[in-house]
């Protein structure tokens, strides 16, 4: 700083010019990093570094152009080396203005770069974050559709197992009823050959009294018999 409050007009204002050369080209190379780093979803190897030392110089550029005007204008307001300068006061005056006027410019230009880098880098950390999340939730989401499919093989092998047992009682209803209907046909039978048995049990019943009578008959003639034979 005290180099340059002993500078003279001439030099502060061929400094101010030579910051500001510098600060268009850095600008315009911040500029190209911003796109290339910030802008595009490819990242190159190298670009934030560059981008980070681009930012430092720009700070310090714009810092060192208003420190010039800045003593430009004491400059002005003391009047000591305008006589060894070839401009009039007028002229000066004018100079001055100006020069405040661009270090109002690149201020602004400086601070829409800051305002790009933030949005740049928000926007970057998002997608990454979102990516992570995407990625995260995609893995979520595979993770929870094995877990149902696997629960609905499950419910697939229970219900497959459900069938098989409803199929073998199926089968043995099937059995049982088969064997009662054998059971009611063979029931059926011996209803319809009761009449037919009671016929055959009666004569039977008839041969057996005719039987008893004629063994009666024999039995009490030859009681008879031998009753008369010892009396006479």
């Amino acid at each position: 700083m005290d180099s340059t409050q002993k500078a003279t007009w001439e030099e502060l204002r061929r400094r101010a010019r030579t910051l500001q050369n510098s600060l268009d080209q850095c600008l315009n190379k911040i500029n190209r990093l911003i796109t290339s780093t910030l802008d595009n979803s490819t990242t190159v190897p190298g670009n934030d570094v560059a981008l980070e030392k681009s930012e430092v110089e720009l700070d310090h550029l714009l810092d060192e152009l208003e420190q010039v005007v800045m003593d430009m204008s004491r400059r002005h307001e003391d009047r000591r080396d305008i006589a060894n300068s070839t401009a009039s006061s007028t002229s000066t005056l004018h100079t001055l203005q100006r020069q405040r006027e661009i270090a109002n410019d690149y201020r602004k230009q400086v601070d829409q770069v800051k305002q790009r880098l933030g949005g740049g880098r928000a926007r970057r950390a998002l997608l990454a974050g979102g990516g992570t999340r995407r990625g995260s939730e995609e893995r979520d989401g595979t993770h929870s559709l094995l877990r149902e499919r696997g629960h609905l093989d499950q419910s697939h092998q229970l219900i497959d197992m459900t069938l098989d047992q409803a199929y073998a009682v199926r089968q043995d209803l099937d059995e049982q009823r088969s064997m009662l209907v054998r059971s009611l046909n063979v029931l059926g039978h011996v209803t319809q050959r009761i009449p037919g048995m009671n016929y055959i049990l009666r004569k039977i019943g008839y041969r057996r009294s005719r039987d008893q009578l004629i063994l009666a008959t024999v039995v009490a003639v030859c009681l008879f018999i031998l009753v008369w034979y010892k009396l006479g």
